[in-house]
């Protein structure tokens, strides 16, 4: 789950709770729901949401949560700086703003928890090539950056091509696997159908915050779609990673996104029991450590002869 800052604290215009009572309470209800299927949700914090809210989430760790860091730079920039520093997505930060944006939230968070946090997501999965290499640099060791074929120019969000399932990391060309110390966790998509509107290009993925069904889906369509391409593909480890925000009414049963997240996680189960497969609902926390042992640093092969698609 991506934690944001109310739309009090944020720029204009941008995603978020409402006030902290409400962003508090969907969280609450994704934990509750996700208890309920004995599952354990990772949440990635903004900033903000850990000044406001550290001591939910310090409990929430406690029980067996992942925390790690989630950062939208002009959100940070909006709270902090009065949009006058690094007030753009974070694929557009360069080297040295990336660091520096970095050092100065990491602080944030190893204060109000008592450790570096080791996990981390962009906000709208935005990023660039220079940036794995800063989070390995800055002590990440590994989380959800990527959505492969999600392709939103103007977000700097362009994951083309990108891997699908976890691996190292690569430090110098973000889509495909690498030697980095980062270990990334792409997010589930169902690579049945790419839908296109104008540049902007995205797989179904398990999100509860979309009408699917305007695009002719069920939550059992893409799930079962998504085991069944992973069970061909025969990763080293299979994952569903999915992400959720704190700004929908996950606590009101009658509100049709509360609906989405149930059917959702449902889907997900029994997609996994249908194939065959045991489903361990873990955090990104568990499965990179499970990577460290599984996983094979490998960079792409070289080879001389030339392709059409090479000319």
């Amino acid at each position: 789950m991506d934690v944001e800052p109310t739309t009090a604290t944020t720029a204009k215009g941008a995603s978020g709770p409402p006030d902290w009572e409400y962003g508090r309470k969907a969280v609450l209800a994704v934990w509750k729901a996700c208890r309920e299927r004995d599952l354990f949700p990772s949440f990635f914090l903004h900033p903000e949401a850990i000044l406001a809210q550290a001591e939910l989430f310090r409990d929430l760790e406690k029980q067996g949560a992942t925390l790690g860091l989630h950062l939208h730079p002009q959100k940070w920039s909006a709270y902090r700086h009065g949009g006058k520093k690094y007030f753009k997505d974070f694929g557009l930060l360069n080297a040295q703003e990336t660091r520096e944006i970095l050092k100065e939230t990491i602080p944030i968070f190893e204060k109000a928890f008592g450790h570096h946090p080791f996990y981390f997501r962009p906000g709208t999965f935005s990023f660039n090539d220079a940036q794995f290499a800063i989070l390995a640099e800055l002590g990440f060791i590994g989380g959800s950056v990527s959505a492969p074929e999600r392709v939103v120019p103007h977000k700097s969000a362009v994951w083309a091509g990108a891997e699908l399932d976890p691996h190292y990391a690569n430090d110098v060309f973000r889509v495909t696997r690498g030697d980095s110390k980062f270990i990334e966790l792409p997010l589930s998509v169902d690579t049945s159908t790419l839908f296109t509107t104008g540049q902007v290009k995205h797989y179904a993925d398990l999100r509860a915050d979309t009408v699917w069904s305007g695009y002719s889906l069920t939550y059992t369509d893409i799930a079962n779609n998504i085991v069944a391409q992973m069970q061909e593909r025969n990763p080293a480890i299979k994952t569903l990673v999915s992400v959720l925000h704190n700004d929908e009414a996950y606590f009101d049963a009658e509100d049709p996104f509360a609906q989405n997240m149930i059917q959702s996680f449902d889907a997900q189960i029994q997609a996994c029991k249908d194939a065959g497969l045991k489903y361990a609902g873990v955090t990104a926390a568990t499965v990179i450590e499970m990577a460290k042992t599984t996983l094979v640093r490998a960079m792409p092969q070289v080879s001389l002869q030339a392709s059409m698609y090479e000319r």
